[in-house]
């Protein structure tokens, strides 16, 4: 009797054992067959035998041109630098001589400018001494710590005397301008300032910019006069030289040797809106000569 009850529960149990195996045949087969209806997403399964697989979903056409981009730079060796390493690499270069000379000349004008108008708005003269924390913090953008602390004080004290001393260079021509500049955070430069009419001494001035944060900032600025250098002028730079001096028109007329000079000087004819004369000048230090006759 017992029996007759184990045999259909048995028979029973192998039915539903193989109806589950061939619903698994059933969805196997489901899956292999539409595998596009899953992982529309980038991510990481785990496949039968514990392996790691990755599925990965084509690219936009913004990150396919990046990548091109990228490949085509490493393929041709060439760095890949972002725009600031960019800047700050061209930062390091050395100026041009043009534009040193421009940035010079307008930084000396910028100082200057600014201490005239202190003095004219203050009244500041040899009886009402010029204020140096006030000058100090008016050209901090323009001068650096070491030139507020030194060549400002001087000029605080003896720029609105009136007296006799030389606090710039005036001259803004090319001739006597050299320029050295190791780095780009540093630049010195040598200004001319040739002899003229009022005081027959040339001086060569040297000036110091510093780059601090980004911005050029007179560092120092200094004078020394002409005496055993040899400028050796061209005739040109020897005209050049007299047309600003005297603000007409330079006509050459001849090269001598100067015993004034003790070398090689040179005659022009200078014509301006008042007078007609003639004068000479030293090929080795700009001194202006009469003994041309």
């Amino acid at each position: 009797m017992e029996k007759k009850r184990i045999v259909p529960v048995v028979l029973s149990v192998v039915f539903v054992l193989v109806g589950l195996y061939f619903l698994y045949l059933g969805t196997v087969q489901i899956v292999s067959s539409h595998p596009q209806r899953f992982f529309h997403d980038p991510q990481t399964v785990r496949a039968a035998k514990g392996k790691v697989s990755t599925i990965v979903i084509a690219s936009s056409p913004e990150q396919r041109e990046r990548d091109r981009r990228l490949k085509t730079n490493n393929s041709n060796s060439f760095p890949v630098t972002s725009p600031d390493e960019q800047h700050v690499e061209s930062s390091k270069q050395p100026l041009p001589k043009e534009e040193v000379f421009d940035l010079v000349h307008s930084r000396i004008d910028e100082v200057f400018t600014i201490l005239n108008e202190l003095g004219e708005k203050h009244g500041w003269d040899f009886q009402n001494p010029a204020d140096y924390h006030l000058m100090k913090n008016e050209l901090e953008p323009y001068v650096s710590f070491a030139f507020a602390e030194n060549e400002l004080k001087r000029l605080a004290e003896h720029y609105y005397c009136n007296c006799d001393i030389r606090f710039r260079p005036f001259y803004t021509g090319t001739v006597g301008f050299s320029v050295e500049q190791k780095t780009g955070e540093q630049i010195r430069a040598s200004v001319l300032e040739p002899a003229n009419s009022m005081e027959n001494t040339a001086y060569v001035w040297t000036v110091v910019l510093q780059k601090i944060d980004g911005r050029w900032k007179l560092h120092s600025l200094a004078a020394e006069p002409i005496r055993l250098q040899d400028l050796q002028l061209t005739i040109q730079e020897a005209k050049e030289i007299l047309e600003y001096e005297f603000q007409g028109k330079v006509e050459y007329i001849k090269s001598y040797t100067s015993r004034e000079a003790n070398g090689t000087a040179y005659l022009f004819k200078i014509t301006t809106p008042y007078m007609e004369f003639y004068s000479a000048i030293s090929a080795k230090d700009t001194k202006l000569l009469e003994d041309y006759e």
